[in-house]
């Protein structure tokens, strides 16, 4: 799933003004050295999990994309999110991010009636399986969780 996505708000990459960054062969990974200490190095990824699903999102008849991604700021959590690619006169656009958790596990991703179904597994509670059902707000451009769906 290459293409080009926005990446995670409040991570230091976004300091140095790498507000998107493009897949390629599903992955990207950065590396930068400490200008006050070079032993130290500053690492970023972001890669495609393997999960993904296509639907119309926003009501123009036309297949779009949801992709899950993991991203890595070098520290301890991955962050796993569900994306909106949707389909801009044949040009895949990012418009949409939304975090389902630090280091869980994306199970499934489908959809359902207009709906994204995800169903994710918490690293922290074994067994816990958490289901989101999402709505995508075409004027806001963002992701809408339902509760109690």
């Amino acid at each position: 799933m290459n293409s080009t996505y926005r990446t995670g708000d409040g991570l230091w990459i976004n300091d140095l003004g790498k507000k998107e960054v493009t897949l390629h062969s599903g992955d990207y990974r950065f590396e930068m050295p400490d200008s006050s200490a070079p032993e130290i190095i500053y690492r970023y990824r972001m890669n495609f999990t393997g999960k993904y699903a296509f639907g119309d999102l926003n009501g123009n008849s036309r297949l779009d994309a949801i992709i899950c991604l993991a991203e890595w700021g070098g520290g301890s959590g991955i962050f796993m999110s569900v994306n909106a690619v949707i389909d801009s006169n044949g040009h895949p656009i990012h418009t949409a991010k939304f975090y389902v958790g630090d280091r869980t596990q994306i199970d499934t991703v489908f959809f359902d009636s207009g709906l994204v179904k995800v169903r994710v597994q918490d690293y922290f509670k074994k067994d816990s399986i958490i289901s989101y059902t999402l709505k995508y707000n075409t004027t806001e451009r963002k992701f809408v969780e339902i509760k109690n769906h």
